[in-house]
């Protein structure tokens, strides 16, 4: 579908580009505003509350939805966190007590003014949706629904910390990402003349989130005080929970319906982490129209029904690392048919069987340190247009794995949910990682990738403690695989691919080792469906008009794998450049640069090291700011190693220099 631009609304809206909202401790917040105009009637309030910075960064997004709700008859709020984009103090750290108390003070400085009617929705993506929930769990009396889109319950288990219990490589990108946020300057023209001073705080006070992240390798109270898993409960407000089978978080929405008793609704399509009315890989959906309606419901008491759970289902195609339209189908389930029985297919030598192997076999796996390397990206969110961040083809991560094939199917054959893997296995060392995908073979042998799971060995004993397990000894272990839906074509076969590295989405353990999987007592659960139910019920993708720039450089992406056969040192290298572009209203150019790299020998585990280089670049008239920054990780068999630099310029002199090396310790990483 494509994303029709909506130009009358029943509301006209005036748009103030900011307001201060002073808080407790006289720290000021950046706010922009999207008014309805009608001075005789109070509005119910839409808020977004994210540190992303509004005034550049967001400011062509937020023009495409904000102002469709606003005129619709909602006031909207978008808000620069503090310590972010214009706003006062400093950001030390994702998710703190402090972000929650400032939202606190904003809701209830929303319910003071004079077009509130006193009631309060919030949306938000990724970090934006973590918030909506977590201002869920302290229940302010104003807030009464909201709408988290693509985010995480366990912070540790799959936010940005150790994802599926293996530290991951790419978590790299998302922590260097946040240095490259908090580096930039807050804007003059809104900051006023203490902006230099701002600036230089937040460079001088911002600690660099990787090292912190590090320095807590198990999930300790850390990572579980500020997780929405441990407080579900707490959930009393309706919620319409969003998410997309090829994000980093695909698990989310079904978790959150099930283990919460509010009015929770969920919608997952094929997106990447992207706003579903502009969800890439399509098709999107009409989102904000959804959205109005939820939000009519529950701030309006309009009377809408809403079904429980609205699923994608991918139909069979062809590894594609860049698609751009899914094929496939949407479907409708109630909460008590998500968990349904599993078919059961149990492991022989390369093969699957309906029928428990009466052999007494087993198979050694030690995988090359990179298979793993066409699993694509991490968190696929499309900043530069459609780049190559999907699955590729993964024959060639199969050859480096055990593999496992069904026979022939004799029909289309439908998943929806958890794949799990029950495993009996034994390492040669006190330590170990298994990871294991779910593949398609079709009938040209392409093996397309479904979804994929991953387990240190350190953590059978839980993840708050650092397990060593016994060399050779045999253990039962279960490993699930990431939640999907997925139609598998007659005439193909299904794959289990194991291995015992998964670069660099894992990063490698400190030393080889060899796994032995016993056959006997191992078998593989599909989440198999028949008789779904189709539904259509979704409206076209519409959005407000996007406020005006001129494209000066367009973005583009280049991701390559490249190999040295004669040392075997492997470099998987994303660069991103995300264009140059001048904000006509803001009369403000801006210019930002990335790139990762991840090496590693296929030989030596201790060879890893990630790359994180960014550029952001400023100018309005005499007023120029270029910011460059390098964040690299490495390691030995007992330490990680985290350099962080940063140099900062205005109007082309050194204003500003840091560079910080960390050492932290290994725990079963």
């Amino acid at each position: 579908m494509e994303t029709f631009i909506k130009k009358k609304f029943p509301y006209k809206v005036d748009f103030i580009e900011n307001t201060w909202i002073k808080l407790n401790d006289e720290n000021r917040i950046a706010a922009s505003i999207w008014l309805p105009k009608n001075n005789n009637k109070k509005f119910s309030t839409i808020l977004e509350y994210i540190p992303y910075r509004k005034r550049d960064a967001t400011a062509i997004r937020d023009s495409t939805m904000h102002p469709y709700y606003a005129g619709h008859g909602y006031v909207c709020i978008r808000i620069d966190m503090r310590g972010t984009g214009d706003s006062d103090g400093i950001m030390f750290d994702e998710y703190l007590p402090q972000e929650i108390e400032d939202g606190l003070e904003i809701i209830n400085w929303i319910t003071k003014q004079k077009w509130s009617d006193g009631n309060v929705g919030m949306t938000g993506i990724s970090w934006g949706g973590i918030v909506c929930l977590q201002m869920a769990i302290r229940q302010p009396k104003a807030l009464k629904a909201i709408i988290p889109v693509h985010y995480s319950l366990e912070r540790y288990y799959d936010d940005a910390g150790y994802f599926l219990g293996c530290y991951p490589g790419q978590t790299i990108g998302w922590g260097a990402l946040m240095e490259g946020f908090n580096s930039r300057p807050p804007d003059p023209l809104i900051s006023g003349k203490n902006w230099k001073k701002k600036w230089i705080d937040r460079l001088k006070k911002t600690d660099s989130f990787l090292n912190i992240w590090l320095n807590h390798q198990q999930n300790d109270n850390y990572w579980l005080k500020n997780s929405i898993s441990q407080k579900y409960s707490n959930i009393k407000i309706p919620t319409l929970a969003v998410g997309g089978w090829a994000d980093c978080w695909p698990n989310s929405v079904i978790k959150l319906i099930e283990n919460t008793n509010t009015k929770c609704f969920g919608i997952i399509g094929p997106w990447g982490h992207t706003y579903p009315h502009i969800g890439k890989p399509g098709p999107s959906i009409g989102f904000l129209q959804e959205s109005l309606k939820f939000f009519n419901s529950f701030l309006k008491n309009n009377k809408n029904n809403f079904k429980d759970l609205r699923l994608w289902i991918n139909s069979s195609h062809s590894p594609n690392p860049k698609i751009k339209k899914k094929k496939g189908y949407w479907v409708s389930l109630n909460k008590k048919e998500i968990n349904k029985k599993k078919d059961k297919l149990y492991f022989d030598i390369n093969t699957l069987n309906i029928k428990k192997s009466q052999l007494i076999q087993n198979l050694s796996i030690s995988s090359s340190l990179t298979c793993g390397l066409d699993s694509g990206e991490y968190m696929p969110w499309f900043a530069s247009g459609y780049g190559a961040e999907l699955p590729d083809n993964q024959i060639i991560d199969d050859a480096k794995s055990v593999v496992f094939d069904s026979t022939t199917l004799k029909n289309n054959y439908v998943i929806l949910g958890k794949t799990s893997l029950t495993v009996e296995l034994s390492s040669n060392k006190n330590f170990g990682m298994i990871a294991v995908r779910l593949c398609e073979i079709d009938q040209n042998r392409n093996s397309n990738l479904i979804t994929f799971g991953i387990l240190n060995l350190n953590q059978i004993k839980g993840k708050k403690i650092n397990y060593k397990i016994k060399a050779n000894k045999k253990y039962k272990v279960i490993i699930n695989l990431n939640h999907t839906g997925y139609e598998f074509k007659k005439n193909n076969k299904i794959r289990i691919s194991i291995s015992t590295s998964y670069w660099p989405m894992a990063w490698p353990l400190h030393e080889k080792f060899k796994l032995k999987i016993y056959l006997k007592n191992s078998f593989v659960e599909l989440p198999k469906r028949i008789g779904l139910v189709k539904d259509n019920s979704f409206k076209k993708a519409e959005q407000s008009k996007p406020l005006s720039f001129n494209q000066i450089i367009k973005p583009r992406r280049v991701r390559q794998i490249t190999k040295n056969i004669e040392s075997e040192d492997v470099i998987y290298s994303i660069k991103d450049f995300f264009g140059k572009i001048k904000l006509k209203d803001a009369n403000l150019i801006t210019e930002n640069f990335t790139s990762q790299k991840y090496f590693l020998n296929e030989n030596d585990p201790l060879s890893a090291k990630a790359q994180y280089d960014f550029q952001h670049f400023f100018q309005r008239s005499k007023w120029l700011i270029d910011i460059k920054g390098l964040v690299i990780l490495t390691c030995d068999k007992k330490y990680f190693y985290l350099e962080t630099n940063i140099i900062a310029k205005y109007n082309h002199l050194n204003f500003f220099k840091k560079n910080k090396i960390y050492k932290i310790l290994r725990k079963g990483f």
